[in-house]
């Protein structure tokens, strides 16, 4: 299998820094272009799952995460009247994958943030075009600059230049879930 050598993350939010800091832990480096003119402190707050934290722990952040967070022991379901639904004891029903913490979305960007220092993040930059030229994907900015790689990953959101430029009707629409 041939090594992929250029990559480009489109989003400097939680997935793409995640997958540049995953990346490295692989000795693959990232070029990652973030539209926002400097890190984000905006968000509000997050509920990670037994899963998220497991994938934290993949990337050696757990701890940090543990100590930036709050527990949740239990998640109570109420209905529109406020009667209680559902209550789960989510640290027995995410046992084996990890705990479940509430967090700032800040607090968790900057954790990620932290642990990518070094990595090529250009803030400001965004992605303007692609075209598929084999083998390579090249992609043009709004600086006026064209690069070439091998694999270009979106994780720019729900407003997401990668879906909007390779796909016909990249409209999203809301279907009544929220995670």
């Amino acid at each position: 299998m041939e090594q992929t050598t250029r990559i480009l993350i489109v989003g400097a939010g939680i997935a793409g820094l995640s997958l540049a800091i995953a990346l490295r832990r692989h000795g693959i480096s990232a070029e990652v272009v973030e539209r926002s003119p400097a890190p984000s402190s905006e968000g509000a707050g997050l509920y990670l799952v037994g899963a998220a934290t497991r994938a934290l722990q993949s990337l050696g952040l757990d701890q940090r995460a543990i100590q930036d967070g709050y527990a949740i022991r239990t998640q109570s379901v109420f209905d529109r009247d406020g009667t209680l639904i559902a209550e789960t004891d989510v640290d027995t029903f995410w046992r084996g994958a990890g705990p479940c913490l509430g967090m700032p979305r800040a607090a968790l960007h900057a954790l990620l943030i932290s642990e990518a220092a070094g990595a090529n993040i250009r803030y400001g930059v965004s992605l303007e075009t692609l075209q598929q030229e084999p083998p390579h994907v090249v992609a043009g900015f709004n600086d006026g600059s064209r690069e070439n790689y091998d694999l270009v990953v979106g994780a720019d959101g729900i407003r997401s230049a990668v879906r909007r430029l390779e796909f016909s009707n990249p409209n999203t629409r809301f279907r009544g879930q929220v995670g």
